[in-house]
């Protein structure tokens, strides 16, 4: 299957060196205007769905996910702006709904699709929605250095995903249909891409039951022959730690097969911690071992600073983040 031009740049001289802390805490220091910023306008984008009813269109908005601005010290040091949410007008059972995977520039996905949800939760969407594989099990790389998660969204994403990121003019059209059945969440999806003539079908479940929480998803692609992505995960939340076991196998992206153990701590109301290890076989990235530290604040910002070794490197990073 195809594999990303990015890869490359892994392998040259210097791509890895690690920078100092300071370089990472200096940046957020000058940008911590913009907290301010996203602090001043929350509660724009709050009163928006009031805003909307007071038309008496009979239009709600709806929005949900993360938007962030962080640096980490890849190469020369980089900053992203990063996104991964989605945004939806409804009018009764009816909607359109747009959203965002990634950062600005060629590393992201964008979808757009028109939906009808109904009484029963069940929603159906049609355009360019979502995969039904990237609802579940992500791994705890893209929550603690997202810029870093997107050079290897191919161990964890949708082919789809990772091929609109690496691929020229990849845009799947497709369908995707969520629900919850006997208390599980499922989701399945078809999308087919027309320049490369690309099929890739997928479904996902997540069900809970007491302290524990069994995610999992399957994804089989139709290129030059057939080839299958799978993940799955199982938490177990021991308030207040959350201890979780993954295992995915990307066959399809050509991103080799991996295990994740990771262990969460909330240690206060505004401070949390999470320690992720993956072990790699297969694929273009070795062994890794992360930990990031996230400090919550009002309005849903919050600061988050991390680190990883992989390999022979290092990499740290941080990023101001928006939750809605």
């Amino acid at each position: 299957m195809r594999q990303p031009d990015i890869l490359r740049l892994a392998r040259e001289p210097g791509y890895w060196l690690c920078h100092s802390w300071i370089f990472c805490c200096l940046d957020i220091v000058l940008r911590a205007f913009l907290a301010t910023t996203l602090i001043a306008v929350s509660p724009a984008i709050a009163a928006l769905p009031a805003a909307a009813d007071s038309l008496h269109w009979g239009v709600s908005f709806e929005a949900d996910g993360l938007a962030a601005l962080g640096v980490d010290d890849a190469g020369s040091g980089r900053k992203f702006a990063f996104g991964d949410f989605d945004l939806a007008l409804r009018r009764g059972d009816f909607g359109l709904t747009a959203g965002v995977l990634g950062v600005v520039g060629k590393k992201h996905e964008s979808y757009g699709a028109l939906f009808w949800q109904g009484a029963s939760g069940w929603k159906i969407e049609a355009g360019i929605p979502r995969p039904a594989y990237d609802a579940v099990v992500n791994g705890a790389l893209i929550g603690a250095l997202p810029r870093a998660a997107l050079d290897r969204i191919d161990e964890t994403h949708s082919f789809l995903t990772f091929a609109t990121m690496t691929e020229k003019k990849f845009i799947p059209f497709g369908v995707t249909v969520r629900g919850d059945v006997g208390g599980a969440e499922v989701a399945a999806s078809v999308h087919y891409e027309p320049d490369h003539e690309v099929t890739a079908a997928s479904v996902a479940g997540a069900f809970a039951r007491g302290a524990f929480r069994l995610e999992g998803a399957v994804e089989v692609v139709e290129d030059s022959g057939t080839e299958v992505n799978g993940k799955v995960k199982l938490a177990a939340d021991l308030s207040p730690v959350i201890l979780s076991v993954a295992a995915f196998n990307a066959d399809a992206n050509g991103g080799g097969s991996m295990v994740e153990l990771a262990a969460s701590w909330q240690a206060t109301d505004r401070f949390s911690f999470t320690a992720f290890h993956d072990m790699r076989d297969g694929g273009a990235w070795p062994n890794r071992t992360g930990l990031s530290m996230r400090a919550d604040f009002e309005r849903g910002i919050s600061l988050t600073a991390a680190g990883m070794h992989e390999g022979d490197d290092t990499l740290v990073g941080a990023y101001l983040g928006w939750r809605f």
